[in-house]
């Protein structure tokens, strides 16, 4: 059963795949405090004014060729 939503999303928020855990947990009622990492935004508490440029890799993990982080949007 879930708890309490949040009176407000902001869908204007890019949100990613990075997002998902944050929010589980978030609907799971597992409070910031009790976390192991620092995760990416939960999408019930995000705001499209605190978003970050998205990124992703393109390139080789193991160094064969020339590897960057591009911008995504």
């Amino acid at each position: 059963m879930l708890t309490a939503q949040p009176q407000h999303l902001d869908t204007r928020y890019p949100a990613s795949h990075c997002n998902i855990f944050a929010t589980l947990l978030d609907l799971m009622g597992v409070p910031p405090e009790q976390r192991a990492h620092p995760y990416a935004p939960s999408l019930l508490t995000a705001h499209a004014h605190n978003a970050l440029p998205r990124r992703y890799f393109h390139g080789d993990l193991r160094g064969r060729w020339h590897a960057q982080w591009l911008p995504f949007d």
